[in-house]
């Protein structure tokens, strides 16, 4: 129990901390961004916005894969007092697969997304800001979650 209170804690902090890190660096091209000139913000925003998709896959994929499933481990420590360890096992790998599938189809379905966004890029310059805000609020209450436990 006290494991997992740890574990909760620190998944927490790293979904805190990828939150802060991708407020920052889209802070700071966002300031940047502004302060160019047209022609050189034309050229620039491609790289910018390839990673700025990289950089939100990545965050989605690690969040994912940090925070622990209470899922998961009922169903294991159901399979430990069962004696039915290797049948916990497997179910936990089916389980990641799946969740590993989801993350994985959110996120290409966001690279195609912001893709057809970049026709409205006037209208939504505001988007990548907000989504790091998101993450970095979620970390803020999961961390206050899992310290308060």
């Amino acid at each position: 129990e006290d494991i997992f209170a740890i574990l909760r804690t620190a998944s927490a902090i790293v979904v805190l901390l990828i939150g802060a890190i991708l407020l920052v660096i889209r802070v700071r091209q966002r300031i940047h961004h502004t302060h160019g000139h047209d022609h050189d913000r034309v050229a620039e925003q491609g790289q910018a916005t390839s990673t700025q998709r990289r950089a939100s896959l990545g965050a989605i994929v690690a969040s994912g894969g940090l925070v622990p499933s209470p899922s998961a481990v009922v169903v294991m420590l159901g399979a430990v007092a069962a004696d039915r360890i290797p049948m916990g096992i497997v179910l936990v790998i089916f389980f990641s697969v799946g969740l590993a599938s989801a993350l994985m189809t959110i996120g290409v379905l966001s690279v195609y997304a912001a893709g057809m966004a970049d026709r409205f890029q006037h209208r939504v310059d505001w988007l990548p800001i907000a989504s790091a805000l998101a993450i970095f609020v979620v970390g803020i209450v999961l961390t206050a979650s899992a310290i308060a436990a």
